[in-house]
């Protein structure tokens, strides 16, 4: 029986140290996230972080975006800029940390994305690309 209870807690410390390195990881990506919304009053290029409430790693290569109702005041062609960025920025954010492991072909395909208005679905990665986002409305 010694072996049982020695398989059972070395599964329960991999269970929590996964999602240490979960919370971790979207900490660092919530930093991320509240870095790019500073500069969004200064530089052009940060144009519509604001826009965006958060931003959850799942794992498994998926992220989870929540954004604010003036979210739809971009322009579409701003919003894919955005939506890449963020999954650039996740991916960049989690190489960094090292707190997710990241194949290289995740780094280049990115991130399955979906994006939620008020627990509303309104965008999601295309089946073919995770870059292009198809939008609902």
């Amino acid at each position: 029986m010694v072996a049982a209870d020695n398989f059972t807690a070395t599964a329960t410390t991999v269970a929590a140290s996964t999602k240490e390195n979960m919370d971790i990881a979207n900490r660092d990506i919530a930093s991320y996230l509240a870095n790019c919304q500073q500069y969004e009053s200064n530089d052009k290029q940060f144009q519509g972080f604001t826009s965006i409430k958060n931003i959850q790693y799942t794992g498994k290569s998926q992220i989870k975006i929540t954004v604010n109702d003036d979210f739809y005041k971009l322009s579409k062609p701003r919003r894919d800029l955005l939506i890449d960025s963020l999954q650039n920025g996740v991916i960049g954010t989690l190489m960094d940390d090292q707190q997710q492991k990241l194949a290289e072909s995740d780094v280049h395909k990115g991130f399955k994305t979906t994006v939620y208005l008020n627990n509303q679905l309104i965008g999601q990665s295309s089946k073919n690309d995770n870059r292009v986002i198809n939008w609902n409305k």
